[in-house]
């Protein structure tokens, strides 16, 4: 089974996507040390090796309309109230790395300041919406163009 990152492009080279290109190790580093947190491993792998897709539009939307923003891009919304499990006063700061149809809406991914499990990404609407739990997760439910990834579901 092809991992995360090929299943990607391979998705997006059937619309005609490009990958921007990775970062490097050095640019994850300060983007960390900046927003004070830690990437999980599946998203540090994606900026390393892809970094979003090509600012063109020719080529920066995959065959349902979503686009990958490159790290240099991405958006800090801070953290965000989300119907996560319990209350508590230990959030994630989200940011926002991806959207649908130029921003008809956007996704975000919490990340916390220290390595953990669970990356919650949100579809920030009104009310904002857990549409996966990882990076990886929110990657197949792209390629399988889910209905989960949208407001009112397909």
């Amino acid at each position: 089974m092809p991992d995360i990152i090929s299943r990607l492009l391979t998705h997006w080279a059937d619309a005609g996507a490009q990958p921007a290109g990775g970062v490097t190790e050095e640019e994850i580093e300060v983007f960390q040390r900046t927003h004070n947190i830690r990437m999980p491993n599946d998203l540090r792998s994606y900026f390393l090796k892809v970094n979003g897709m090509k600012s063109d539009w020719h080529c920066d939307q995959d065959g349902n309309g979503f686009t990958f923003w490159p790290l240099a891009r991405l958006h800090c919304l801070g953290p965000v109230a989300y119907p996560g499990p319990g209350e508590s006063t230990d959030c994630p700061t989200f940011f926002v790395f991806a959207d649908y149809l130029t921003s008809c809406w956007d996704y975000a991914i919490g990340l916390w300041s220290r390595e953990r499990e669970g990356n919650a990404i949100l579809l920030i609407n009104s009310p904002n919406k857990i549409v996966a739990n990882s990076f990886s997760e929110f990657v197949d439910l792209c390629v399988l163009d889910s209905p989960q990834l949208y407001p009112h579901g397909k």
